[in-house]
């Protein structure tokens, strides 16, 4: 059973230098790091539902970064 940690680890570990843009990698980082907060990085990758993705864009659209609600 592979979980969202171990997935994203071995996605950002064997992915290839330079066949993204530096940014598209920061954004990716940033997008990840509120996947393992709000989901948790032991979640099993097969456990990640439609309901769990519609709970975790609910948590982010509720936050705010710089007092700028996320959408």
């Amino acid at each position: 059973m592979i979980r969202l940690a171990e997935m994203f680890a071995t996605y950002q570990s064997q992915f290839a230098a330079g066949a993204k843009e530096i940014i598209t990698r920061r954004v990716e980082d940033i997008h990840i790091k509120h996947l393992h907060r709000i989901i948790g990085g032991d979640t099993p990758v097969a456990g990640v539902t439609a309901a769990k993705i519609q709970q975790f864009v609910d948590a982010r659209s509720g936050e705010k970064h710089k007092a700028v609600p996320q959408k």
